[in-house]
């Protein structure tokens, strides 16, 4: 989990780290979860996901 991923540094860091835990899992989409931020994404072959962390709560 990352409070926010607004700034460019810690968004690069977090889907990095997500595609390399993948890529050691063999997965394919990942998730990231925030304080408010909702996104959808592909990078490197991967889908990423991001919610905040209520809706994920939630589901």
């Amino acid at each position: 989990m990352s409070w926010s991923i607004y700034d460019s540094n810690t968004r690069k860091r977090e889907v990095n780290g997500l595609i390399d835990a993948l890529g050691c899992y063999g997965l394919k989409e990942g998730l990231i979860l925030t304080d408010s931020k909702e996104d959808h994404f592909e990078q490197e072959g991967y889908r990423i996901s991001v919610k905040p962390v209520w809706k994920w709560l939630l589901y």
